[in-house]
């Protein structure tokens, strides 16, 4: 698949996907990005990922490894520790 390809991912697509580690997107160019990311992930590679924002229950604390090349985000793994911490409940 080359990079300029579009791709019409649903936006549930990684809802059922419960026991997901490893997460890496690297070709394609996704218009909007997922409502949901397991929180078993251990490493985020996804270039372009087209959001600024990861989904709102995406709980982090497992990530090992996170980088978001060329994408419209520009967190770094600690910065989205924090942000989880801020917004994380009892």
């Amino acid at each position: 698949m080359e990079c300029d390809d579009e791709v019409e991912l649903d936006e549930s697509a990684f809802k059922k996907m419960k026991n997901l580690k490893t997460l890496i997107i690297k070709g394609g160019h996704f218009s909007k990005g997922p409502k949901h990311l397991p929180n078993s992930l251990r490493v985020v590679e996804w270039w372009n990922y087209p959001s600024e924002y990861f989904p709102y229950d995406f709980n982090p604390k497992k990530l090992a490894i996170f980088e978001l090349p060329k994408s419209r985000m520009s967190l770094k793994l600690t910065d989205l520790m924090k942000v989880s911490l801020m917004t994380s409940f009892p």
